[in-house]
């Protein structure tokens, strides 16, 4: 299990042929966001990764400016194994109103979302006496993020960021107000 902060990003998705420059110019707007920070960070499958870090809330605050990125998320990263995902999900202590949420982004997890959320939901319940499932208006919402490099990503909070277009420090820009 490693502590991690995952970044997600959306509007590149759109622009087709330029997708991966797009992506390397995000990354370098991370990197260079981040450069009096010692951590690593990894691109994977439309995620950015930062690892090995000492101040995840400064981090944060840093990446929250990031033209570009659309939420961040500390999370716990562990293996796509079943047991590995269940004997963490155990450990979460939940005093109020819950869901859990599973993408399942790796088609050859055994267990389908839906049915994944359920068996955790489950688990939480009975390892908490006051939590109650609400699936329309919970106060924490766990989130299962499976992967298809393998890895299993768990977090309850989504930052939003700026969202948007990464920018280009060398290129003009055009503004059309109506």
């Amino acid at each position: 299990m490693n502590k991690v902060i995952l970044i997600r990003f959306n509007e590149i998705h759109l622009k087709g042929g330029n997708k991966k420059y797009f992506i390397k110019l995000l990354y370098n707007n991370i990197k260079s966001s981040l450069k009096d920070c010692n951590c690593k960070i990894e691109s994977i499958q439309n995620r950015f990764i930062i690892r090995d870090y000492q101040n995840d809330d400064y981090i944060i605050n840093k990446l929250k400016c990031v033209f570009g990125i659309h939420s961040i998320s500390k999370a716990l990263e562990v293996n796509n194994d079943i047991k590995e995902i269940t004997d963490y999900i155990s450990t979460i202590k939940i005093d109020s109103t819950f869901k859990c949420d599973v993408n399942r982004a790796d088609k050859s997890f055994p267990i389908k979302s839906n049915e994944f959320e359920a068996d955790l939901g489950e688990i939480i319940l009975k390892n908490n006496d006051n939590a109650r499932v609400d699936i329309h208006n919970p106060k924490t919402i766990i989130y299962v993020d499976i992967r298809e490099n393998g890895h299993t990503f768990i977090f309850h909070e989504i930052i939003y960021a700026y969202s948007g277009l990464p920018l280009d420090e060398n290129r003009n820009g055009l503004l059309l107000l109506s």
